[in-house]
């Protein structure tokens, strides 16, 4: 801002002239200041009238609209300690028995007592030998998870319950107890699950190791992909021995079954090639980018190359009006903010390590603070050689994040390379290219050596061992199925270990015998929950209309509506604040916080005030409810089914004749109630077609059009690019009154300028007079 010295010659207070000046000429840029913040009220008024319509709109009226809403169930159980049961509205009125004559259950294995911890090795302890293989088995038939864990000199017991839990188990290993705790996650006996040794050969597991290697060396693979990717064998080779098990009797499912495995492996194997393809595409991209850098490559590079640099650039220097960066290359605020907040950082995480590691102690905050700002100063003077001051360390600090993120713009930039038009069409043709390879080192080498290695490490596996695993407190579990029955037996476990077979439920409703592997099961409509069992014992469940579930719906949805007119009522019919303006800063001034929330309230109360918007959709509220639909013949509207308007000047408000809760029309029969237990049927069908036109009038109203978006009741563009217009016209008020203040100043400073002179002159003239 400038500093005007005024007044001098003339001895005008200029300055206080010139202000009453500019007031009076402000005032047209004050009035649409006003005017743009009662727009902003009132956008914010409509904002939350439009969530609260839109509320009873997708919320009580969306249920009052669907008949099938009006079909709601009561359940009553006659022993609800054995059986309890609800509805939908597609279950019948009637009766039903049931016997429960078990529950499901999870299967439940508790290890017998070991002195081992989690971190003991196996092998070390003797618990068991290297190339051993622990196999988990969770769940039955084609949908089991099968996991193994293969011991070796590392294994720990803590590998063991990592495992199971990789198989689907609840597991732990309570150090405390010495024992085992092993669960099902779900009940039924088609979720049990057996433990069971093997040995193999393990030259086999050396060689499939090696194998893995060059897979990941040919395809650039990650250790998890490799994973997966034998996941996928190992559940191929399960689903190719499941159709070839002469037991199975739906052979179509498990060809069907088959042929997704043989699917899954050959679409991983198919992008063994694609990755390839990227990572070579991309490094080839990547390397051009760091050519351009230096002036070597084609036009086209180089022009990549330059703008990530210019996107990276406007992140750390100062740019001219061209948006170019100036020169000298200054960095900005917030790049030597980073600057300093990365070297800070790296200051506190040492002291913090520091006094983690107890080779420090600080009694005070500003102990601490001192020894953070110390480090501050060692590690841009003594580490990094950053320079001897704060401000040539910062700059060479922020240089350095420079470059690094200049560096992972142009890697990001490769990468993303290969989703582009041009770099997709350079991928499929190296993978087509590599596929074409089959030399010692290519990928087709390296993954048929590795499903040769797989295979002989799986044929090395043996036949399950007997007692290996008594010296974990556990015991051999195996499943057998049988006509669709599972079933799980323990042999050579230790003396205290316990097993707690998986079971179905068996329940017989109606006098047929169902079976579900869980203790809740749905069945014509109605879903029963299993509490208890006992043979021979009959539960009564009984299934009949609930009149008052639908008659609350309806409740409920009377009162969301006269809420919501009661409202917009309000706003509509609000008291004029007629000479009632947006308070200026000045203003303010001289008022309490509780004067100026009072004068703001009285406007924002009426920015509604007869509102034609609002007139609208109150006319559309009241007018969609009062017609008619026929059911079978026969017309029902909302007044013959005991839902009135009160007296008028209640304005459209709803009433249900005879309701408890109304104290003006309790009194009356409640014919809605009658209605309901009567004819459900009709009245479901004639609610919902009234409230179906209000809802359809409603979707009409929040149609997008040219002034208003989609699902807005109000109009917001037309507010929004109003408040748009405001913003240009206080704006160009602004500079034009800048000018003329401005032009102001240069008056005065030239009449100033004139006096001088004239004053000059004076003295000149008398000082000849006077000689």
């Amino acid at each position: 801002m400038s500093i005007r010295m005024s007044g001098m010659i003339s001895g005008l207070d200029t300055d206080s002239i010139i202000k009453e000046l500019m007031t009076a000429k402000s005032a047209k840029k004050t009035k649409l200041e006003q005017q743009k913040t009662k727009l902003g009220w009132k956008q914010e008024k409509w904002a939350d009238l439009n969530t609260k319509l839109y509320k009873l709109y997708t919320d009580q009226l969306s249920k009052v609209r669907l008949a099938g809403n009006y079909t709601a169930k009561k359940v009553t159980s006659s022993n609800e300690n054995m059986v309890t049961a609800t509805a939908s509205s597609a279950a019948g009125s009637g009766s039903h028995t049931v016997e429960v004559k078990n529950l499901a259950s999870a299967q439940y294995i508790t290890g017998g007592k070991i002195d081992l911890k989690s971190t003991d090795t196996l092998v070390s302890k003797g618990v068991m030998d290297a190339g051993t293989i622990i196999r988990i088995t969770s769940g039955a038939g084609s949908s089991a998870t099968v996991k193994n864990l293969e011991v070796t000199a590392d294994t720990t017991v803590a590998d063991v319950v990592n495992t199971m839990k990789a198989a689907g188990l609840n597991a732990s290993f309570d150090e405390s107890q010495g024992r085992f705790f092993i669960s099902g996650k779900n009940s039924g006996e088609a979720n049990a699950f057996s433990i069971q040794t093997y040995t193999m050969d393990t030259s086999t597991s050396s060689a499939l190791s090696t194998a893995a290697d060059a897979l990941k060396t040919a395809a650039g693979l990650t250790d998890s992909q490799v994973s997966s990717y034998r996941s996928l064998l190992e559940d191929l080779a399960k689903k190719q021995a499941l159709y070839e098990d002469d037991s199975v009797t739906d052979k179509v499912t498990a060809w069907t079954n088959l042929q997704n495995a043989k699917q899954k492996v050959s679409d991983m194997e198919e992008s063994f090639y694609t990755q390839a393809a990227k990572k070579i595409v991309s490094q080839n991209r990547l390397n051009d980018l760091n050519n351009a850098a230096t002036g070597v490559g084609t036009e086209d590079i180089k022009k990549a190359y330059e703008d990530i640099k210019t996107a990276v650039q406007k992140s750390y220097y100062e740019l001219d009006s061209d948006g170019k960066v100036k020169s000298p290359e200054t960095f900005t605020e917030a790049a030597i903010n980073s600057a300093k907040s990365a070297l800070m950082k790296e200051a506190t995480d040492n002291i913090n390590k520091k006094m983690n590691e107890g080779t420090v102690n600080y009694a005070t905050v500003d102990e601490r603070n001192d020894a953070i700002k110390a480090e501050y100063e060692r590690l841009y003077k003594d580490v990094y050689n950053y320079g001897t001051t704060e401000e040539e360390a910062l700059k060479k600090k922020a240089e350095e994040l420079y470059k690094n993120t200049l560096a992972t713009a142009v890697s990001n930039a490769a990468n993303s390379y290969t989703s582009t038009a041009e770099g997709s069409a350079l991928v499929t043709a190296k993978a087509a290219e590599l596929k074409l390879d089959t030399g010692a080192t290519s990928i087709s080498t390296a993954t048929n050596q590795y499903k040769t290695a797989y295979t002989a490490y799986s044929n090395s596996i043996s036949a399950p061992l007997a007692g290996k695993l008594k010296n974990l407190g556990l015991a051999d579990t195996e499943m057998t199925t049988v006509n669709g029955k599972t079933s799980v037996t323990s042999s050579g476990g230790a003396s205290d270990f316990i097993l707690k077979k998986a079971a179905d439920s068996t329940v017989i409703l109606d006098g047929a015998e169902l079976t579900t592997t869980g203790n809740t099961f749905t069945a014509a409509g109605i879903t029963y929950n299993l509490v208890g069992a006992q043979a021979g014992t009959t539960v009564s469940v009984s299934v009949t209309n609930d009149s008052q579930a639908t008659y609350d719906m309806v409740k409920n949805f009377v009162k969301a509506y006269n809420d919501i007119l009661t409202e917009m009522n309000t706003l509509y019919n609000a008291d004029s604040a007629k000479g009632y303006e947006p308070l200026t800063d000045d203003q303010k001034e001289s008022m309490s916080d509780k004067q100026i929330e009072l004068w703001e309230g009285k406007i924002k109360d009426s920015l509604l005030r007869r509102d034609d918007t609002l007139d609208s959709v109150l006319s559309t509220l009241r007018t969609s409810l009062q017609g008619s639909v026929t059911v079978n013949g026969k017309s029902y509207s909302l007044a013959t089914l005991g839902i009135t308007t009160g007296a008028y000047t209640e304005k459209g408000l709803l009433h249900i004749q005879g309701d408890p809760d109304d104290s003006t029309y309790s009194v009356n029969t409640n014919k809605l109630k009658e209605a309901l237990s009567s004819d459900p049927d009709a009245v479901a069908s004639a609610l919902s077609g009234i409230f179906g036109k209000l809802y359809t009038s409603m979707q009409d109203k929040m149609k997008s059009s040219s002034i208003s978006s989609a699902l807005t009741f109000y109009n917001d563009k037309e507010m929004k690019n109003q408040v748009t217009d405001y913003t240009k016209q206080i704006s160009a008020w602004e500079t034009r009154l800048q000018d003329m203040e401005d032009r102001y100043y240069k008056q005065f400073s030239a009449m100033e300028s004139a006096l001088a002179k004239i004053q000059s002159s004076s003295k000149s003239l008398a000082g000849l007079l006077g000689s």
